[in-house]
């Protein structure tokens, strides 16, 4: 029997687990505008968006998960970090941070 989270991996034959990615309508509204002038779905770039977190956490584990820490505090005490209010840059707009990952 299928848990609420997981769901069917037709590629696999079996099950995935699910995640929920709590975002404010601010949020919403950015990765909504982001999919649909990629022609994808939201789902498509956070699956991309944590495949790469991912690989570059296991080549820079300090710094990457330094970065989560850090996105997490902004997010629980401050503007939500998709939020493009203009307050504050958020921490992907660093200028001279490389966040390519060879190979993707």
């Amino acid at each position: 029997m299928m848990s609420p989270s997981e769901t069917p991996n037709s590629n696999e034959g079996g099950f995935m687990d699910g995640i929920k990615i709590h975002l404010d309508p601010t949020e919403q509204v950015a990765l909504r505008q982001d999919a649909e002038s990629l022609g994808v779905d939201s789902e498509d770039i956070a699956y991309a968006a944590l495949r790469r977190l991912m690989a570059e956490l296991k080549a820079r584990p300090q710094q990457i998960g330094q970065e989560i820490v850090d996105v997490r505090d902004l997010r629980h005490y401050h503007h939500p970090v998709m939020s493009g209010s203009g307050h504050t840059a958020h921490p992907f707009e660093d200028v001279g941070n490389d966040y390519s990952v060879p190979g993707l």
